[in-house]
């Protein structure tokens, strides 16, 4: 029995890793470029509230930059999905990346409020770019048996970057001062900070040398200015908005929940804890090794349970740990509780992207993704602004109590979908997930 059990799992793993070599390349140098982008990102996350923090300003001010960021990708994603569809994949990532690059390493060295806050917002706005075209691309590049597959791996290989970016994150500001005292010289915490956040802009600038490398070198014209009629043209109708807004509303539920808590949880750990740069960094790579092994475990679940079964009891088993990371005075068990809160909560990502992008057609992918990444920032803008008043003026318990309950009204709202869909007689789920057949690979 246990050598029967022995050989299953190995085939399973062969499979699996037959899957992933088969891969589009296209594929594989977007996820190259993801792992890249993942760090810079994570650096710059991690260690830029902590340099406004040391700056002198509130925490209103800092839930107010969040705010920006998020409210220049929500104001700027269906005029992206727009771009997406109108001129290549391959060039609207290369813009996104190198503006994004550039405008973390101008707004590292200001610290005038406004400045600040107008370039948080031009950042969202570039972001907006790099945030709408990945899902529906990875439907392009990949097979309805990869498909599971590739969302997970995509999402395990950011993670695995985050995990990279937080670990250098919480180092380089100690090592920039190390430095300079080797030379004789002293540095500031600020610009400790500063040289650090520009570090973070030069390696995700280097993820454009992935895109660059895309098998596609249809590029039309980027300069050819897009028409209004053009743009007004292409918007979905109004039967495919409906369906679109159906779709995406249960992950908005989700995002509400999100934006309360997770952008502050670096503030969170220093403010309760005294938990340094370097501690919260460390954590951080805990979590998101963890998360990384809970993404690369999932098309295991996805197989077993269905897509819709599997977000509803990952997100309900992931609310115990986050009534332990708001409510429990210690730091061990509340680092704990956040990895595997985040295991959970992070496994439904692929998950939902899949029960998403499979819910509407091919044509309605961009606009699907644009709306739900609109709504998802809209959420953030909101709940940011909105969580940054309630931390100065009481704390950050109610925050944790709000969240739990979003996630529970998501998970119900999917929950109820998979039994609407059982009750009618229609299955909710994509075929079980297997390694490709020969014909599929040969096809891809």
């Amino acid at each position: 029995m246990q050598t029967k059990r022995r050989y299953g799992f190995t085939n399973t793993m062969k499979n699996y890793l037959r899957t992933v070599q088969a891969f589009h390349p296209d594929a594989k140098r977007f996820l190259m470029g993801s792992f890249l982008l993942s760090i810079g990102t994570a650096i710059n996350d991690l260690l830029f509230n902590l340099h406004l923090k040391n700056l002198g300003n509130t925490e209103s001010f800092i839930g107010g930059v969040i705010s920006a960021g998020a409210f220049g990708i929500m104001l700027c994603s269906v005029p992206a999905a727009f771009l997406a569809k109108k001129y290549s994949h391959k060039a609207m990532l290369i813009a996104g990346v190198v503006a994004v690059a550039v405008l973390y390493a101008v707004r590292a060295l200001v610290s005038q409020p406004v400045s600040i806050m107008l370039l948080s917002l031009l950042i969202g706005c570039a972001a907006s770019l790099v945030r709408v075209i990945p899902t529906a691309l990875l439907m392009r590049l990949s097979t309805a048996s990869e498909r599971t597959y590739l969302f997970s791996v995509n999402a395990a290989t950011g993670m695995l970057g985050l995990v990279a970016g937080a670990f250098i994150g919480g180092l380089l500001p100690y090592l920039f001062i190390n430095l300079f005292e080797l030379s004789g010289r002293v540095l500031l915490l600020d610009d400790a900070y500063r040289y650090s956040l520009i570090t973070g802009a030069v390696i995700e600038s280097l993820a454009a040398g992935s895109f660059i490398g895309f098998a596609s070198t249809s590029m039309p014209d980027v300069f050819q200015r897009p028409r209004l009629s053009e743009f007004l043209a292409r918007l979905p109708k109004r039967s495919q908005l409906k369906k679109i807004l159906y779709t995406v509303y249960p992950h908005t539920i989700v995002a509400i929940g999100a934006g309360a808590v997770i952008p502050f949880i670096p503030l969170y750990l220093h403010d309760r804890f005294g938990a340094t740069s370097q501690g919260i960094g460390f954590y951080m790579s805990l979590v998101q090794s963890a998360v990384a092994v809970g993404y690369v475990c999932s098309p295991f679940i996805a197989a077993r349970l269905g897509v819709l079964k599997s977000i509803v009891v990952v997100q309900l088993c992931s609310l115990p740990f986050m009534a332990v990371m708001g409510f429990s005075g210690s730091i061990t068990l509340v680092v704990g509780a956040f990895i595997l809160r985040n295991v959970l909560m992070n496994m439904s990502g692929p998950f939902v992207e899949q029960y998403t992008m499979e819910s509407v057609g091919e044509d309605e992918r961009e606009w699907t993704s644009s709306i739900d990444i609109l709504l998802w920032n809209l959420a953030w803008v909101v709940m940011a602004a909105v969580a940054g008043f309630i931390i100065e003026h009481y704390s950050y318990q109610p925050l944790f109590a709000i969240t739990i309950t979003l996630y529970a009204a998501s998970s119900l709202v999917y929950w109820r979908r998979l039994r609407q869909r059982r009750t009618a007689g229609r299955t909710a789920e994509p075929p079980p997930v297997h390694a490709a057949t020969a014909s599929e690979l040969v096809e891809s």
